[in-house]
C-alpha cells in the first residue's frame, strides 16, 4: 500500500512539474498532462507530454523521492 500510495504522489508532482512548465491555467490534467508508465525507484527519470491545442512536447522529469514521505520532482529543459 505504501509503495502505491507513493507512486501516485509522484505521479500528482510529475503532472504538477508539467502545469508549472506550460505556465497558463486551464489545463486539463487527464488529457493534456501525461506520463509514460514507469517503475517506482528511490530516483529516476520520466517522460511526460504536455498536449496543447496545436502542439505536444515531451519532457524529460527527475525525481527524487525523500524521507518520510515526500518527492521532489523537477524539469530541466
Amino acid at each position: 500500500a505504501g509503495d502505491q500510495a507513493a507512486k501516485y504522489s509522484l505521479y500528482w508532482s510529475a503532472k504538477e512539474t508539467l502545469y508549472k512548465l506550460h505556465s497558463r491555467r486551464g489545463l486539463v490534467f487527464k488529457e493534456q498532462l501525461l506520463l509514460d508508465p514507469f517503475r517506482l525507484r528511490e530516483a529516476g527519470v520520466l517522460t511526460g507530454h504536455l498536449l496543447l491545442e496545436n502542439s505536444r512536447s515531451q519532457h524529460q522529469i527527475l525525481y527524487q523521492r525523500l524521507p518520510p514521505d515526500y518527492v521532489l520532482t523537477y524539469c530541466v529543459e
